[in-house]
């Protein structure tokens, strides 16, 4: 006992030393990235021969009766045998009870170690490789029966990481990790269906005896089922969907479907079962791709619905609140390019009763979704996310304009609608809520100018408000959002007088803080791009701007530097062609000069 844990930190700075030297990093261990150079270099000035039906042979024989001497004298292969080793002996000892005495720490870097090295050496390609050592190819290669005899026995160790270590989150989502590691690769992952320990695994798994901890390990398994099953023949999909997420998709709807909708925010086990879904489907949705989009939207629409209901009565329940919210960006990030035109035009109705009831139960007294400033910041920005992810089908799409886009742009024009009066300027000092919330003012700006100027006075003022907060208190890149936006509304406002007025406040802005110099000469060039805008557009309405800045100076000197300087602006013809622009900013270097220091 005096001498485990110095031991139990030994072998777990030998097996993240196995992980570093065989592996390259990354941040993800489960993806695939080719065996490193070094190693390859290394095996080939060393490379042994290997037997390997002897070497099967023994392996098999001997796991978990104390290696010695194996066969294949090659020492990469050597060392993930003993990573196998060491699972087996720990295994063993889990199953006859000796948990309390072993080290969770050696086990989770154990899993973490094979995630990555299973990742580029189990199975993998030998035609991607210039060249590579005859051993690893028979030990490992597509054609091993030794490597696939391997993805069975570590997926053994697997079940026994989450069945002796249910508490432990980062066993969990280490365990899980290797699980995905072999669905991402196609031929381990065809494997798997027929690998008896997977099919263990999936069992414990869709009966509810593996309970996951943490909503990442959620997450990750069903993202992992969901890439198996793209593996998998068309024909079959229906069939394995329905096998592992059936029964739980089935439960949770008929939970949300019911009177009993209102009593999950108050019964935590009901709960942390509902959360729990949601962070499946929130998984399953992160895997999507265009081979399973038809039969997980199927799967996932009725969830999305009753996600609906819940959010009416969740307005005391800030974690389910942003379980939902965040569902729904997963789905709608994934899938909103894949899925066809009618499946569309269901997600955006749904999305829209969400954001509806999520702003009706935020404003009622009480409400708990903006009570703590750190729960009312991340809904809004999962709202905005949301909102991003939907009107991204509009970027990538080639599609005639019809009724279809039409439902794309009201949804995100209303979503906004909803969401603004939400947001204020303390909320803005978040860094990563105002690029989230001025990128997305911009893309809608420059997608759809004709249905901004359209929108409600309340809203416009709100936006115009938090346009004009962001030229002088956020980074350039938001100053630099905001200019694009104003270029765009300026071109699509020249028969809209009022809306000339909103954003020639925001010109007026600008242009006295060149004067004081406040403005980043790094966004001179997308200043005077949207300054010639508004002056080829709103010609009237700039004049009317030029006069309230000169107006104000006290000096008559001043005024007249103003004018003389202001008059250099106007082009002699209204066009917004590439030269007359590049001309422009050349002008408008020149009037920066010339205008510093003298507004007061």
């Amino acid at each position: 006992q005096s001498t485990g844990t110095p031991l139990f930190e030994d072998v777990h700075w030998l097996v993240m030393l196995i992980g570093y030297t065989l592996a390259e990093h990354t941040t993800d261990p489960g993806v695939y990235v080719p065996v490193p150079k070094p190693v390859l270099k290394f095996l080939s000035e060393n490379d042994v021969p290997v037997d390997m039906g002897s070497f099967e042979t023994y392996i098999q024989q001997h796991l978990g009766k104390r290696l010695r001497d194996l066969p294949s004298g090659n020492l990469v292969v050597n060392a993930i045998v003993s990573l196998l080793e060491l699972a087996t002996v720990y295994q063993d000892l889990l199953g006859r009870g000796a948990c309390h005495y072993l080290s969770p720490q050696v086990y989770s870097s154990l899993m973490w170690t094979l995630s990555r090295v299973c990742a580029s050496y189990l199975m993998f390609n030998e035609n991607e490789y210039s060249y590579i050592p005859t051993s690893l190819v028979l030990s490992f290669g597509e054609e091993s029966s030794f490597g696939q005899w391997l993805v069975g026995a570590f997926i053994e160790k697997v079940i026994s990481g989450l069945v002796y270590y249910p508490g432990e989150s980062t066993i969990a989502e280490d365990c899980v990790s290797l699980v995905s590691t072999f669905a991402r690769n196609p031929r381990t992952s065809q494997l798997l269906m027929k690998d008896g320990n997977f099919l263990k695994l999936v069992e414990r798994y869709t009966t509810g005896a593996l309970v996951l901890p943490s909503s990442s390990s959620v997450q990750s398994f069903a993202a992992a089922m969901t890439t198996v099953m793209s593996h998998l023949p068309t024909s079959e999909h229906h069939s394995f969907m329905n096998k592992v997420f059936g029964g739980m998709k089935d439960s949770v709807v008929s939970v949300l479907n019911s009177d009993q909708v209102a009593k999950v925010p108050n019964e935590p086990n009901l709960t942390n079962k509902v959360i729990t879904a949601l962070d499946t489907f929130h998984g399953i949705a992160d895997a999507i791709v265009n081979k399973v989009i038809d039969v997980v939207f199927v799967t996932v629409v009725p969830v999305l619905e009753g996600c609906v209901r819940l959010m009416k009565v969740s307005q005391h329940a800030p974690t389910i609140v942003r379980s939902i919210l965040e569902l729904f960006c997963a789905v709608a990030d994934s899938g909103i390019l894949q899925i066809d035109k009618g499946q569309t035009v269901r997600l955006y109705e749904i999305c829209y009763q969400l954001l509806k009831c999520y702003s009706v139960s935020a404003l009622r007294p009480g409400s708990k979704m903006v009570g703590a400033e750190e729960d009312r910041y991340d809904n809004i920005l999962l709202c905005l996310e949301l909102l991003s992810h939907l009107c991204s089908r509009d970027f990538f799409s080639f599609d005639e304009p019809d009724s279809f886009e039409d439902s794309s742009s009201k949804l995100v024009l209303i979503g906004l609608d909803i969401i603004v009066p939400h947001i204020d300027v303390e909320l803005l000092k978040f860094p990563k809520l105002s690029s989230e919330f001025f990128k997305l003012i911009t893309f809608i700006c420059e997608i759809y100018p004709e249905k901004v100027t359209n929108l409600p006075e309340a809203v416009v003022d709100q936006i115009i408000l938090m346009l004009k907060v962001g030229l002088n208190n956020y980074n350039d890149d938001i100053t630099f959002y905001i200019f694009n936006a104003v270029s765009a509304l300026a071109i699509h406002s020249t028969t809209n007088e009022a809306f000339q007025r909103k954003i020639g406040s925001i010109v007026k802005h600008t242009l006295l803080l060149i004067s004081s110099q406040e403005l980043p000469a790094g966004l001179y060039d997308t200043a005077a791009d949207m300054v010639f805008t508004f002056i080829c557009k709103c010609r009237t309405e700039y004049l009317t701007v030029v006069n309230e800045i000169v107006t104000q100076q006290a000096s008559s000197t001043s005024q007249e530097c103003l004018r003389s300087a202001f008059s250099t602006l106007i082009p002699n013809t209204p066009n917004l062609s590439r030269r007359d622009k590049e001309h422009f900013s050349k002008v408008f270097e020149s009037f920066a000069v010339n205008v510093y220091g003298v507004c007061r």
